[in-house]
């Protein structure tokens, strides 16, 4: 019952912030599409998490800190998935279109933030500072 009220309210933040990146005036004359989808960790990554923070190891994040459930920060998560319009929609070249494609995720970031209050510290900018796979994003 409870995991059935959880993702009740996961699917309840997720429309409501899909309707707001929607309706937002900024991105909606570049976004083509907008997906925002619920994710749950599962049972066996919690415990994974857990377990590995119990004896020390570095979690996800770097730290090994936190053995209790509570200490564990996304148990949810809202993943948010832009498409922006096609380039020649959009009437910006190239070089500009990437410059625009990271100003749209650090806009729909700040539409997250207007919602929920970020937890201080805690957003991982991977767009700024890129993964060595490449890996561009905001967590």
């Amino acid at each position: 019952k409870r995991r059935a009220q959880l993702d009740e309210l996961l699917r309840s933040a997720a429309a409501l912030l899909e309707r707001d990146l929607r309706q937002d005036p900024v991105l909606r004359p570049l976004i083509q599409d907008v997906k925002v989808l619920p994710k749950t960790k599962s049972l066996y990554h919690i415990h994974r998490r857990l377990e590995a923070t119990a004896s020390g190891l570095p979690n996800s994040s770097g730290s090994s800190t936190g053995t209790s459930l509570e200490s564990i920060l996304d148990l949810v998560t809202l993943q948010v998935v832009m498409e922006l319009h096609a380039e020649e929609e959009l009437q910006v070249p190239g070089l500009e279109r990437r410059s625009y494609e990271k100003n749209t995720c650090y806009h729909a970031l700040g539409r997250v933030h207007a919602i929920w209050k970020p937890l201080p510290g805690r957003v991982k900018d991977y767009i700024a500072f890129p993964k060595p796979n490449g890996y561009q994003c905001l967590h």
